[in-house]
């Protein structure tokens, strides 16, 4: 090889190099699109499942609403006569305070509410999460953090007591006789979410109270996404064998149609 040839391919090299170069910093500067992109695709993708995922929880819960359990349930003439309560968002089930079969003033205490109301013979029960439950008496009371807090990852329980007069059937309160076992199933599916020590009385949240006549307890289980206080009142009502929802993380379905 001549001396001019190998210059010629020297000054080749040297240019391909110098491309080489000029290409490898405009690809550090602007990224790889198909190596960068691929992790923003797969982030984006993941935001759009769960997006969709969270908007059809609802269709799905108004659909599996809509499927009853406990079909051949029929009222007993006579009986325990309880109430479903459920308006847009929550749900509880109110009860007789003390029957020949149990009496709940020895597992939540009058003494755990400031004021004993007249007639106080029924109590109502809901169950939540530990946070937002008892911050949360009115709407207008929502906070941005307890509520995330309870709908993305499983968080500890409460059992609020209410006493109150006998309801009256309304478009909230539906009413429902049971037999004698079939509150008793009610009583011991209530119960198994009583954190209660071995005396049997429940342990009292201090200062947690949306009023005079109302109290919150430690309670078992973790509220989820897809078990809420609904799914919970709910399981409370199939537990007796009354006409119901398979399944609803809404107050819909909850208890036998009006």
């Amino acid at each position: 090889m001549t001396k001019s040839e190998q210059t010629a391919r020297s000054v080749q090299s040297d240019g391909f190099a110098e491309k080489s170069r000029t290409y490898s910093r405009r690809t550090n500067a602007l990224g790889d699109p198909d190596i960068e992109s691929e992790p923003k695709q797969s982030l984006l993708k993941k935001i759009v499942l769960s997006a969709v995922g969270v908007l059809a929880i609802p269709v799905v819960a108004i659909a599996v609403g809509q499927i009853p359990v406990n079909l051949d349930h029929r009222e007993a003439d006579d009986g325990i006569e309880i109430f479903v309560y459920a308006d847009i968002a929550h749900s509880e089930v109110f009860i007789p305070r003390k029957t020949d079969l149990v009496d709940w003033g020895d597992i939540f205490s009058l003494t755990d509410i400031r004021v004993q109301p007249d007639g106080g013979d029924y109590i109502g029960i809901g169950w939540g999460d530990r946070d937002f439950y008892p911050s949360t008496p009115q709407w207008s009371d929502v906070r941005l953090g307890p509520t995330l807090k309870a709908i993305l990852w499983p968080t500890p329980t409460v059992l609020h007591v209410t006493h109150s007069p006998r309801p009256k059937q309304s478009d909230h309160f539906r009413r429902v006789m049971l037999s004698r076992d079939a509150y008793l199933r009610l009583v011991q599916h209530v119960k198994s979410y009583v954190a209660a020590p071995m005396d049997g009385a429940a342990t009292v949240l201090p200062g947690a109270a949306y009023g005079p006549a109302d109290a919150f307890y430690e309670a078992r289980g973790n509220y989820t996404l897809f078990y809420t206080c609904n799914a919970w009142a709910n399981d409370v009502v199939k537990s007796a064998g009354v006409r119901t929802s398979l399944w609803t993380p809404l107050a819909i379905g909850i208890g036998p149609p009006q």
